[in-house]
Order: structure tokens, then sequence, then C-alpha cells
């Protein structure tokens, strides 16, 4: 295959939506004292809750949004990387993207982005990824792990510039994320993203709206349990039919 036609097949349309402003940006994550109180009043809180997954669901749904733990977005970012991967078309076969997440993604676009083509890889899977879902499932008052309310979005957009400026710290992620199989269950375990009682809890979810979505109890806190979840669930879609997980959220932003 020629270079070319290597570089049509891995970026296809997409690369320019991934890549446009990303070398560009700069941001800062500043959190005022407020914020950081109601960090810590959420960890307590959550500390509190034990039991099954669907236990601290439904103790966590009785309290307000701002009242629970800050999103881990590097977190978010590892379990986004993973369902991006395996999602391709040359595994899960969920999304239009064909291994830019793989070696041959890497290979292409590093002629073009040497510092930051693992994170043009990354923006562009995840806006294919985030449009394939919506398109198949969307309903105001859930989030999905492509789909996070407001804050939790804009907390994962700040980080960028400093993830790409500790790119040597993230390039052993990248390089697992190269290994994946079409198992998302697998490699969300093999990457130590997720627990067993996670992969318990996801079994015992079915899907609906004509197998399009899996609807995960409880509402959505931004803890590390829910964005587990919403990502392991994608598991129980099929090759090439991709199953959406969604979650209530209802908090005002």
């Amino acid at each position: 295959m020629g270079e070319n036609s290597g570089r049509r097949l891995v970026c296809g349309a997409h690369t320019s939506i991934a890549t446009s402003t990303l070398c560009d940006r700069e941001f800062e994550s500043r959190r005022s004292v407020q914020e950081v109180a109601t960090w810590a009043k959420g960890l307590r809180v959550l500390a509190g809750c034990r039991g099954s997954y669907r236990a601290r669901c439904a103790t966590a749904s009785t309290l307000a949004l701002d009242e629970l733990a800050m999103t881990n977005v590097d977190y978010l970012f590892k379990l986004r990387l993973v369902v991006a991967r395996v999602g391709e078309m040359d595994l899960a076969q969920w999304w239009n993207t064909n291994g830019q997440l793989g070696t041959l993604g890497a290979a292409v676009l590093r002629r073009g982005f040497p510092r930051t083509y693992r994170f043009a890889q990354a923006r562009s899977v995840f806006a294919v990824a985030s449009r394939r879902c919506r398109d198949l499932y969307h309903s105001d008052g859930l989030v999905s792990l492509w789909e996070l309310p407001a804050l939790v979005e804009d907390d994962f957009e700040e980080r960028w510039q400093e993830w790409i400026d500790d790119s040597a710290g993230w390039e052993r992620t990248f390089q697992a994320i190269e290994q994946c199989s079409a198992s998302l269950e697998q490699e969300l375990l093999r990457l130590d993203l997720v627990s067993p009682l996670h992969v318990a809890e996801v079994g015992k979810l079915r899907r609906a709206a004509e197998g399009r979505v899996v609807l995960l109890p409880g509402q959505f806190t931004g803890s590390n349990d829910d964005l587990a979840m919403l990502a392991l669930a994608f598991s129980r879609g099929e090759v090439g039919l991709p199953a959406v997980p969604c979650q209530r959220w209802s908090a005002n932003e």
C-alpha cells in the first residue's frame, strides 16, 4: 500500500476535525477554594457508600451533583482511549475509523505531527465515536461516555494541553492501546481500568430501544464507578452492532 492510500485509509476525512487547533490551544486549570471544598465533601460522601454499584447509585442519587466528587479526567481519558480503539473498524466495528489508534495510524500521523500525533489520533477517533453514538441514541436527561455534563467536558478540554506537555508520560498508555483486541471487557481489565465487580454488574444490564442503548441504574454523579460502567457497558453490544450505555442526569447545569 502506498503512503497516500495508507493515509486515506487511516485518517479519512476526520483528521482535520481532530487537529485544526490541537497544537495552538493553551489551557489553565483553575479551581476556586469553594470548588475544592465541594470536591473534598464529595469524596467523604462517596467513601460512606458501601455495597453494590446499584446500592451506591441509590445513595448518590439523593444528592446534588455538585456535592459529589469532581470527575477524574485522567481516568476518563484512559477509558475513552480504550473504548475508542476497540470500537474501530479493524476490531469491534462500532464507528467508521480504521486503525487510527493502532500502529498504522501512529505511523501516518507521526510524520505530520511529531510532537502531538498521539493526541491527534485520539481527538479524531473521539469525534467520530461521539457522532456515531449520538446518531444511534440521544435523549435529553441522559449522559454517555462521549457526552457528559458541560462541567465535566470543560474540565476534560482544559487538560489537553497538560497531557500534550506530558506526552512522554502518556506514551506507555498509547502503546498499550495499540495492542487492544476486539474484547472491550478483556482490555479494560488488562489495563486495570475496571474491576471484576464492574464486570459482574454490567452482566446484569440489558439492551433497550431495539438494542441501541444500555441504561445504567441511578443518576450520574461523576464518580469513577459511573465512568467505568459507562465505558464497560459498551461490551453489551456486538461486533458491528454497538449499544450506547447511558445514565440519567437531571441536575441543572
